[in-house]
């Protein structure tokens, strides 16, 4: 399997000490997706938020120079995090393997879709204090692997600028969730 993970604009300097990250690993038939929050003083309502709460995601299409990338955006109660994917951050080979599985997101329906397992880590003791698998709909997979197929082509140095200014235009996650895609909830 090939991983490929990207932290999201919120974690860009200055640093901040709470971070998201986004991994997607492809087989050349399917994808398994994980999203991780590292956060600093996580509270129950939290970790029940994310066990077995209301979880709201979506993506955004990012555009830039040489193609574009999704940023992922996840809402759990008051906590919003996003975090963006590129393919073109990775090898050629582990590129070619994952945008062949993504080419196959037209053939997903509601019996076979991929997962997508959502874990909350307390920052400060790296704990796991929760973890949860939902099966986003083959519509949201189809449009982030648009998406995805074009940020082939995306320099680690253009998707680190253009999330530079797309962090100044929109500095908190969420208010960048107003404009994301494909939502659905959980």
């Amino acid at each position: 399997m090939n991983t490929i993970t990207h932290v999201g604009i919120s974690s860009l300097p200055p640093f901040s000490a709470d971070a998201a990250v986004m991994s997607i690993e492809g087989d050349e038939r399917n994808i398994s997706a994980s999203f991780r929050i590292q956060y600093t003083n996580l509270s129950e309502k939290d970790v029940a938020a994310v066990q077995n709460g209301k979880i709201r995601i979506g993506h955004v299409r990012v555009a830039c120079r040489g193609g574009a990338f999704p940023l992922f955006l996840f809402r759990f109660r008051t906590l919003v995090f996003d975090a963006p994917f590129s393919l073109g951050l990775e090898t050629p080979d582990s590129r070619g393997r994952l945008a062949r599985t993504l080419s196959r997101a037209h053939e997903l329906n509601h019996a076979t879709t991929w997962p997508l397992t959502i874990e909350a880590t307390e920052r400060t003791t790296h704990l796991i204090r929760a973890r949860r698998v939902i099966t986003p709909s083959p519509r949201f997979w189809q449009g982030v692997a648009n998406s995805l197929q074009d940020s082939a082509n995306v320099t680690r140095e253009t998707q680190a600028d253009t999330l530079r200014r797309l962090n100044a235009r929109y500095p908190a996650p969420s208010k960048l969730f107003r404009r994301a895609r494909n939502l659905e909830t959980f």
